[in-house]
């Protein structure tokens, strides 16, 4: 379980480098970790024969319904092998979240995975800062004086650093944060203010927009909670 362990926690760090393609351009880096992974985690679930042990969280069921419906249009699509390599993507990604569900199932998976994220959207934020300044830089499809880090153009990296912010931004103020030593709060904190700057430095409108609507409705939802406490 440990090798296993190791391919997820690259896939989640890689999952930001989407500059960097193989195989035509179609895969990246945190695909190849991803397949090892998914191999290996059924592999190992050979020997013990426990596959009815694999939890299948009921959303799966609403991604799978999805995936059927999508796998219809094989049937009056122009082009079958771009429409079957979309839904191999969407397959693959199904899969992936399946053995990530089954392998961070407690409390130290689900801040091994957390500290993964965070330790990722530092190295991306890291580079990006640095692409920026002029002191490196990475291949990618937008010009400079714009964050594009590991990704292939800065709106990807706004996407990426709004989802970074949503997430240690609402760690900080849940429970679950608890669970983290003092050391694993400072690079979540560090994550943090890291994925804003990012974000910032992005200058997407679209990322600016999406922060100032989640900091309205945390603000509101938080608001209408402590009034009727």
């Amino acid at each position: 379980k440990g090798k296993l362990n190791i391919f997820l926690i690259l896939f989640v760090i890689f999952s930001s480098w989407t500059n960097i393609t193989i195989v035509g351009g179609r895969l990246i880096l945190a695909d190849v970790f991803g397949v090892f992974a998914i191999l290996m985690f059924f592999i190992q679930q050979i020997p013990k024969f426990n596959y009815k042990k694999i939890v299948f969280p009921k959303i799966v069921l609403y991604y799978l319904l999805f995936i059927l419906l999508l796998s219809l249009g094989l049937i009056v699509t122009k082009n079958p092998i771009a429409t079957l390599t979309e839904l191999l993507g969407l397959t693959f990604l199904f899969m992936m979240f399946l053995v990530l569900t089954n392998s961070f199932n407690n409390l130290s998976g689900l801040k091994t995975l957390v500290l993964s994220f965070a330790i990722g959207a530092i190295i991306s934020g890291v580079i990006g800062f640095l692409d920026v300044v002029g002191l490196f830089s990475l291949p990618s499809d937008t010009g400079p004086n714009v964050l594009n880090a590991t990704f292939r153009n800065a709106g990807q990296a706004g996407a990426y650093f709004l989802i970074t912010v949503g997430v240690f931004f609402s760690l900080n103020y849940s429970k679950l944060i608890v669970i983290f030593s003092f050391k694993e709060r400072v690079i979540i904190v560090f994550a943090l203010i890291i994925s804003f700057v990012s974000l910032f430095l992005s200058v997407k409108i679209a990322a600016y927009i999406g922060v100032v609507v989640g900091f309205l409705l945390w603000f509101i939802l938080n608001f209408y909670r402590l009034s009727f406490e």
